[in-house]
C-alpha cells in the first residue's frame, strides 16, 4: 500500500498518505450523504446541500484520520517506532512494529483507537444540542452516528481490527507466546470476515440491498484476507528471525566500473547478464547500486553523455545489512514494499542483495523441507 500511495504530509510527527484507492471511498461517501440531505431537506437547494455533504466527507474522513493518529501517537509515546499512516478504500491503517513489543503496549495503542471514536462520536452530539435544528444538526448528528459505529465496529474481536489486537495482546500476555496469540486472533478475524460476507449475501439476496450488501461482502473479504496475511506475515518474520542475511542474500554480482555512460552499462552489463541491480565500484570500492529503475529516468538521447555514477545509488541512501545481521529485522521492509532491495554490505563493500524473490525462494525451499514448521514448533 505504502509504495504506491501519496504523502499528505506530516501531523503531529507521523507522516500521513493517501493510497489511490481511498479515491473512489471519498466519492462514494460524498456523494452518500448529498443523497441522505437531498432526501431529506427538499426544500433546499443544491448549491446548499452539495457543499454541507462534502464538508460532512471531510469531518468523516479527518474522523478517520484521527483514530489512527491516536494510534501513533500513543504508540510513539510508549516508545513504538511508527511508518506512518495510510488512508485507503477501507479506511486507515497505521504502520507500527507492534510483533516485537510488550503485550500491554498493544493492549492500549489498540484500544486508545476506538476511544478516540467514542469521544468524536461525543462531540459531534455535543455540537449538534449547541445546533438545535435542520442540516447542519442533521449533518453533526449523523456524523456522531457514524463515528459510534466506527467505535463498535473496530472492537469486534477479529484481528487485525483494534478488538483482534486486543483479544491477541490479553492471549500474548497470558500465554506469552505472540505466535499462538496471533493464529487465535487470526482466526477469529477470518470467522468475522465469513460473518459479515454471510450478511452482505443475506441482504442482496432477501432486502435486495445490492449496494449496501455487495460493501458488506467487500469488507468481510478484506478483513478475511488481512486476517490471513497477518498471520502468515508474522509466521515469516519468526521463521526468519534467527536466519544471517549472509543465508539469504544473491552474492554473484557484477561489478560496474565508474565513469562508463549509461549506454554502456544498458549494452555490456544490463542486456549481458539477468540481473537488474549492479554495484558501481570506483578504484576498488562499492560507491553506489545502479538500477534499471534509474536507467529508466535518463531520457534515451541521454545515454552517452550520462555516467552510471550521475544516477547511482549511494549506499547511505540505501537499506543496508550486515552479512550477520538478522533477515526477520528487514523482512517487514521487502514484505510491504518499502524497499525493493536489501543490500549486505561489509566494511563499505556490497557482498550481495536480499530481494523479495530471494526471501519468496528461501521460504519455498525451507517449507519444502519442513525448516519453518521447526522453528515455529519450537516457540
Amino acid at each position: 500500500m505504502q509504495g504506491n500511495s501519496w504523502r499528505l504530509g506530516r501531523i503531529g510527527g507521523v507522516e500521513v498518505r493517501i493510497d489511490p484507492s481511498w479515491s473512489i471511498i471519498a466519492l462514494l461517501v460524498g456523494y452518500s450523504f448529498y443523497l441522505l440531505l437531498s432526501d431529506r431537506f427538499t426544500d433546499r437547494t443544491t448549491g446548499f446541500l452539495l457543499p454541507l455533504a462534502i464538508v460532512m466527507a471531510l469531518l468523516f474522513f479527518s474522523s478517520v484520520l484521527l483514530h489512527e493518529l491516536a494510534h501513533s501517537w500513543l504508540s510513539l509515546a510508549r516508545g513504538v517506532e511508527v511508518k506512518g499512516i495510510t488512508l485507503f478504500l477501507f479506511g486507515g491503517a497505521t504502520h507500527a512494529d507492534l510483533d516485537t513489543r510488550e503485550p500491554n503496549d498493544e493492549l492500549w495503542i489498540a484500544l486508545v483507537g476506538p476511544l478516540s471514536s467514542f469521544a468524536m462520536a461525543a462531540f459531534f452530539w455535543g455540537a449538534t444540542v449547541v445546533i438545535g435544528d435542520g442540516p447542519l444538526a442533521f449533518a453533526t448528528g449523523h456524523l456522531g452516528w457514524i463515528n459510534l459505529a466506527l467505535a463498535v465496529f473496530n472492537l469486534l474481536p477479529g484481528f487485525p481490527l483494534d478488538g483482534g489486537r486486543v483479544l491477541r495482546s490479553l492471549i500474548w500476555r497470558s500465554s506469552g507466546d505472540l505466535v499462538k496469540a496471533t493464529r487465535i486472533a487470526s482466526r477469529a478475524g477470518r470467522l468475522l470476515g465469513g460473518l459479515i460476507i454471510a450478511v452482505g449475501i443475506f441482504e442482496v439476496l432477501f432486502l435486495g440491498a445490492l449496494v449496501g450488501g455487495l460493501w458488506l461482502v467487500a469488507i468481510g473479504w478484506f478483513l478475511a484476507q488481512a486476517a490471513t496475511s497477518s498471520f502468515t506475515h508474522l509466521q515469516i518474520k519468526v521463521s526468519l528471525q534467527d536466519v544471517p542475511a549472509a543465508r539469504l542474500m544473491t552474492s554473484e554480482l557484477h561489478e560496474m566500473p565508474a565513469g562508463i555512460d549509461v549506454q554502456t552499462a544498458v549494452d555490456d552489463y544490463f542486456m549481458q547478464y539477468n540481473y537488474n541491480t549492479f554495484p558501481v565500484v570506483a578504484r576498488g570500492r562499492t560507491v553506489g547500486l545502479i538500477t534499471m529503475s534509474s536507467i529508466r529516468e535518463v531520457p534515451r538521447d541521454q545515454w552517452r553523455t550520462t555516467t552510471v555514477d550521475d544516477i547511482a545509488e549511494p549506499l547511505s541512501d540505501l537499506c543496508t545489512v550486515g552479512p550477520h545481521h538478522s533477515v526477520g529485522d528487514v523482512v517487514d521492509k521487502l514484505m510491504r514494499g518499502e524497499v525493493g532491495r536489501v543490500v549486505v554490505v561489509q566494511d563499505g563493500d556490497v557482498l550481495g542483495l536480499i530481494t523479495p524473490r530471494d526471501l519468496i525462494g528461501w521460504l519455498q525451499r525451507a517449507q519444502q523441507l519442513g525448516d519453518i514448521e521447526g522453528r515455529l514448533s519450537l516457540r
